[in-house]
This record gives structure tokens, C-alpha cells and sequence, in this order.
């Protein structure tokens, strides 16, 4: 005959095992609780420590630029504003950068100090303009389109369709590829005859003008095939120079061995 099981006691096993599962818990717990005491008292014990050191006195004795170009020196030690009796150690040299960059007709810079002598070096790269833009002032423009302010002898690029133009300011466009193209080329291949281009008209694409000289002769290019248009307008050119003739433009929207030229008389 089976017995049957004591409900009683069964109920004490379980009273039982949760007291001691509660047991475990609390111990876990207080552990947890100690671990995260200790790790705060030593938290507290090394800020203290460290806000009792005093950095040692290593004052900026000189600041040195390298490719500082036509730049104004006293005007770039404004912006970083870092005096001569500023700690070394205190110098944040990733924001003195940031500040230099925000000086438009600076492509990059690199800052480094040196602890010994203490001095700060600060070595940059100045973006070098290959054209001239116009819209609301003559502004120039370097490789990848950015705008820099000053005065510059450069080819004027003009129909670009911008009503407003800011120093800084990063230009693109079709218009202005194609401008760069023919630059491109004409200071690559250094060719003699367009060395008085003054401006590269781009308002139509389909009919590039370039305009050489003082007497502004226009080369009428068209688009396509640009850089042989552009060798054999400066085989005419010297041929028209040798012969001690002048002409009103050159055209060469019809291909590159076909170049019409209106004489001046």
C-alpha cells in the first residue's frame, strides 16, 4: 500500500530552499555592493592625488612657422591665441590646428611642440590659386574650387552663372571642370603662346572662348578634343607672330585641322 506524501513537509523543503536562495542573493548582493565601494574609494583616492600634482612649469618660449608664404604672421598668432607664458603641456594641439584651418587660403597644417626648447612648430600648406572668378568682387579660386581672397594674376574664368561668391566657399560644377581642364593643360604643356591668356569664358559648354593677349584675340574652341585645339591654335599663333600678324580670333569649332582665322588689317 503506498503512502501517501506528507504535504507539510514538502512545504517546509520548499520554505526552505527560498530562504536559502534569498541568503545567496544577499551575500551576492553585499559582495557586489563592497566591489563597487572599494572601486569608488579608489576612483576618489586617484583624483585626489592627481588634482594635488602641480604640472611642471614648461612655458612657450617660441612659435615657429614654416611656409607661412604671404600670410601675416601676427595675424595667425591671433587666431591660435597661444602667449608666450602659456604651459606647453596645456597646449591643445588639435584645436590649434582646427583654428588655422579655418583660415581659408590654408589647405593643411601640421603642429608639434618640442619640450626642450619649447617651441611650437607649426608648418602649413597654403592653397595656391590657378584662376581668378568674378561675381559680386574678383576673387581667386585654387584646384579643388575653394574660393581665397587677395590679388593674384591669374586667367579669369567667367560664365560660370554664380550670383554671389565668399571667401571659403568650395565651387563646383561642369561649367568650372571645364575651365580646370583647359588650365590643365595649358600650364602642364607650358606652351608659349598662352602665356597671356587672360580669361576662359564657360557660359555656353558647347563653345569654350579663350581670350589671349592685350588686344583680347578670342580663340573660339567648341567643346571636344580640347587639348589639340588648343596645340594647333598656338602653331597658328606663332606662325601669325612670326609673320608680324594680327588676327580678331581664331576659330576652331569645325576640328582641330580646320582653324578659320579673321585677320585683323
Amino acid at each position: 500500500m503506498k503512502r501517501k506524501p506528507n504535504k507539510r513537509r514538502s512545504k517546509n523543503i520548499k520554505i526552505k530552499r527560498r530562504n536559502k536562495k534569498k541568503r545567496n542573493i544577499s551575500r551576492i548582493s553585499n559582495k557586489t555592493l563592497l566591489k563597487i565601494s572599494l572601486m569608488l574609494f579608489v576612483l576618489s583616492l586617484v583624483y585626489l592625488v592627481c588634482s594635488s600634482i602641480k604640472l611642471p612649469e614648461l612655458p612657450v618660449r617660441d612659435i615657429r612657422f614654416e611656409g607661412l608664404g604671404h600670410l601675416d604672421h601676427m595675424e595667425l598668432l591671433g587666431k591660435i591665441n597661444i602667449s608666450k607664458d602659456t604651459n606647453l603641456l596645456d597646449v591643445d594641439l588639435m584645436k590649434m590646428r582646427e583654428k588655422l584651418l579655418d583660415e581659408p587660403r590654408i589647405k593643411d597644417a601640421e603642429v608639434s611642440r618640442n619640450f626642450y626648447s619649447g617651441t611650437i612648430s607649426i608648418k602649413l600648406q597654403l592653397r595656391i590659386p590657378v584662376a581668378l572668378i568674378s561675381s559680386n568682387g574678383i576673387y581667386g579660386i585654387d584646384r579643388e574650387g575653394v574660393v581665397i581672397d587677395g590679388e593674384y594674376d591669374f586667367p579669369l574664368i567667367t560664365g560660370l552663372g554664380i550670383s554671389e561668391i565668399k571667401t571659403g566657399m568650395k565651387l563646383t560644377g561642369a561649367k568650372l571642370e571645364l575651365a580646370f581642364e583647359v588650365l590643365d593643360y595649358v600650364y602642364s604643356s607650358n606652351l608659349e603662346s598662352f602665356a597671356s591668356l587672360s580669361e576662359i569664358s564657360v557660359g555656353k559648354p558647347k563653345n569654350v572662348v579663350l581670350f589671349v593677349g592685350k588686344e583680347g584675340m578670342q580663340i573660339r574652341l567648341g567643346r571636344g578634343n580640347l587639348e589639340k585645339k588648343i596645340n594647333k591654335a598656338s602653331a597658328v599663333m606663332a606662325d601669325l607672330n612670326s609673320k608680324g600678324e594680327k588676327a580678331y580670333y581664331l576659330d576652331l569649332r569645325f576640328g582641330e585641322n580646320r582653324v578659320i582665322v579673321k585677320p585683323k588689317k
